[in-house]
């Protein structure tokens, strides 16, 4: 990839948590390297086989979550909240909260690893992938999002802090919306 492969690479990854797979004739280590940590899933140097291109492609895919509720236009997650990706928006209660698109696709992350701790260094590659950005700043993010979604942030229900680590997306098997997306063995339980 050039510097317009990263470009693209970074307008794509703005846009969610999309997989990216380089397919390039360099072979130099430190442009390799700058495109695994900063855009790329994987990188597959020229010439290759089409079977390990393929193998690759299934790898990376296996890692990414379904992306069944990607396809509605209104997430019920449960009784109190519905999510709107396609207008930045959440209704909680009734009430409805403009998200900014950085919360828009912090929340995006969360819900499609909805019952998995989500690392703060994967929240900041998908949020912010061309940035050098902190955790301080995932955190006032987070801050921020979390006195939309939640009724008390202090003691929060959807978003979990796991210490040190990451956010985790939970919400109760019992309360998932039936046919909903989010009402999965993956849930949280707690």
């Amino acid at each position: 990839p050039t510097t317009h492969g990263f470009e693209l690479s970074n307008r794509l990854k703005s846009m969610g948590d999309v997989p990216i797979i380089f397919v390039t004739s360099t072979s130099d280590t430190d442009t390799i390297v700058q495109g695994l940590k900063r855009y790329a899933d994987d990188f597959i140097v020229k010439p290759f086989d089409l079977r390990e291109l393929e193998a690759r492609v299934q790898t990376v895919l296996s890692r990414m979550p379904s992306l069944d509720y990607a396809s509605q236009p209104i997430i019920r997650v449960d009784d109190h909240l519905s999510i709107d990706f396609a207008h930045n928006r959440i209704t909680i209660s009734g009430k409805h909260y403009s998200l900014t698109p950085t919360e828009s696709i912090l929340l995006h992350v969360l819900l499609r690893n909805a019952g998995r701790v989500v690392e703060n260094r994967l929240l900041i590659a998908r949020v912010w992938p061309s940035e050098d950005v902190g955790e301080d700043t995932l955190r006032v993010h987070m801050h921020r999002l979390r006195r939309k979604l939640e009724s008390d942030s202090h003691h929060p229900h959807y978003i979990r802090t796991e210490r040190g680590i990451g956010y985790m997306f939970t919400i109760r098997p019992q309360e998932a919306q039936p046919g909903s997306p989010l009402n999965h063995e993956g849930a949280s339980e707690d």
